[in-house]
């Protein structure tokens, strides 16, 4: 083995360039959320912490110190170490500090963009030696590994464009699309998934797949569920008791008729369906609840009970945006009201209280 790759050359000038790609990934990442490069409030502080994180990850893992292995997968061990340690340390000091109102778009995605250039920086590294004869062999396996990383994107693009008619996504999924490159890069590697040799057998080549494959489904499912759970969750596990307090706490608070805590909520009336749908949202305390149609279909008691908790939403400063057909609901409950034709606001009222079902049909109308 050359000994060029035993001991790597310009060690401090190697991190000081990575440090430069940490910083990079994270004003990326903020840039794209906020549109701007003025660190507001607790972004400041949070990329001072997320650097210094990336000092010692990096320290500890002595990624750049020295590298024992010719093979492009076993030379990302230790840059998957640091990653590893910089995710599970910044999402304590998020946890410590309190910080649960920063985008984790800009929290993860920093890690997830810093990650994929450190590993174009590998791809250019092996090609440059391969180039001046210090490894024998170009690492084909990278391709391949780029390509798939490429297949996942485009694909989630694709189901997403189909499913929602446009590619611009808001950030709960480009979260979860960074969840899944992140579990497939760790498992690819773990499992070693990509280190194919010419005397292997068809299973022997494609089980590492099917493997990596459950692996991803698996915990993608996992941790979705956990994040919508994160009111009840802690370190990954769910308390039981927690959520059981939690639902009792709404059926008595919506009087949501129901014989046991256990019953699927499909077999519940119109009316007890509707109340389940806004404790979940209520659950999350949203600041803005969009209500389309809550009242159709369902009985007059319900819709009494429902007119009350909005009111009661919007005496506690909650915005409400209530989408409706039945004009005298409109009248009722609206402190503005705005109405649309086709697509188009054609009309606005904000003195509700003179307003009459005429006018508001005259400017449906268009």
């Amino acid at each position: 083995m050359s000994t060029y790759l035993k001991r790597e050359s310009f060690y401090v000038l190697k991190v000081f360039i990575d440090g430069l790609l940490f910083a990079a990934s994270y004003m990326a990442l903020y840039y794209i959320k906020r549109r701007n490069l003025y660190f507001e409030g607790d972004y400041w502080h949070l990329f001072l912490v997320m650097m210094g994180l990336w000092f010692l990850a990096t320290v500890f893992s002595r990624k750049f110190k020295r590298v024992a292995e010719d093979d492009y997968f076993r030379q990302t061990r230790p840059f998957l170490v640091s990653i590893v340690a910089l995710t599970a340390m910044v999402s304590l000091a998020v946890y410590l500090l309190g910080w649960y109102h920063l985008s984790r778009f800009v929290v993860y995605g920093t890690i997830a963009l810093f990650l994929v250039l450190e590993n174009l920086y590998l791809t250019a590294r092996n090609v440059r030696l391969w180039r001046i004869g210090a490894i024998e062999t170009i690492p084909f396996s990278v391709v391949f590994f780029l390509l798939e990383l490429l297949a996942i994107a485009a694909t989630f693009t694709a189901v997403y464009l189909f499913r929602k008619g446009t590619v611009k996504m808001p950030e709960d999924y480009l979260v979860l699309l960074m969840g899944i490159f992140f579990i497939w890069f760790v498992s690819s590697l773990l499992i070693h998934k990509f280190d194919v040799r010419m005397d292997d057998k068809f299973l022997n080549v494609v089980f590492p797949f099917w493997k990596s494959e459950v692996i991803i489904v698996g915990l993608t499912a996992y941790f979705i569920v956990v994040l919508n759970l994160a009111a009840f969750s802690r370190f990954g596990f769910v308390n039981g008791a927690k959520e059981r307090d939690a639902l009792g706490e709404y059926i008595r608070r919506l009087g949501i008729k129901v014989p046991h805590q256990e019953q699927l909520a499909k077999n519940l009336s119109g009316g007890n369906q509707q109340k389940v749908v806004l404790a979940k949202w209520l659950q999350r305390n949203c600041e803005a609840i969009i209500f389309d149609e809550p009242t159709r279909g369902i009985d007059v008691g319900t819709k009494y009970e429902i007119y009350l908790l909005m009111n009661e939403l919007a005496a506690d400063g909650k915005a409400i945006v209530m989408i409706s057909s039945e004009l005298p609901e409109v009248l009722g409950m609206s402190d503005r009201i705005l109405v649309m034709h086709e697509g188009r606001i054609t009309g606005e009222i904000t003195d509700v209280e003179s307003a009459t079902q005429e006018q508001i049909l005259e400017m449906a109308i268009g």
